[in-house]
């Protein structure tokens, strides 16, 4: 039997220690999904509904963080564009209330949450390398943070941001492609 190498070992436990450390980030930045959550309770009528999206937010979140790459540093701005959305549909959904057309008008602004989210995110995935990965990252994370917002509109409200974010992203990115690119 022979010994084992320490150099091997040193490399071994040095790796599994980045690996923690990257973990714990990725875990402290899921962290901030919390207080979206609270948010939404606002304007949800069942907390259990945010629980869940938000248990899927904060694990997306993890995982795209721990991943690294174009895709980790898409976590940051898709956090702050499924903010911006989840505080208009809020906010724009807690003013209806008492407006006898308010199922429409809640998922207009679903729909124009979503394609102000894609655009959002069109414009910081043109500053990236690896474009097409970063928008689906952040796209992913904003619309699920929006659609904490878009809760209140019903089911209908959480399709109509994602029909948003889906039909702006992949149409910005497409017509920023031959032009150069901001750095």
């Amino acid at each position: 039997m022979t010994a084992p190498d320490p150099q091997r070992a040193l490399l071994v436990r040095v790796h599994a220690a980045y690996e923690r450390g990257r973990l714990f980030r990725a875990l402290a930045i899921a962290a901030t999904v919390g207080p979206m959550v609270l948010a939404s309770f606002a304007g949800c009528g069942q907390p259990s509904r945010s629980i869940v999206l938000g248990g899927l937010l904060a694990t997306v979140v993890t995982i795209v963080h721990w991943r690294g790459g174009a895709a980790a540093r898409a976590v940051a701005p898709g956090l702050v564009a499924g903010v911006g959305s989840l505080a208009f549909t809020l906010v724009v959904c807690r003013v209806l209330e008492h407006v006898a057309v308010r199922a429409e008008l809640a998922l207009l602004a679903c729909m124009l949450a979503g394609l102000a989210t894609g655009a959002a995110v069109t414009v910081a995935a043109r500053r990236s390398n690896e474009p097409g990965l970063f928008a689906i990252a952040a796209g992913a994370i904003a619309a699920l943070g929006g659609a904490l917002g878009c809760l209140s509109a019903g089911f209908g409200g959480v399709v109509a941001l994602a029909v948003g974010v889906i039909a702006s992203t992949p149409i910005g990115l497409l017509a920023f492609r031959g032009g150069p690119r901001a750095r």
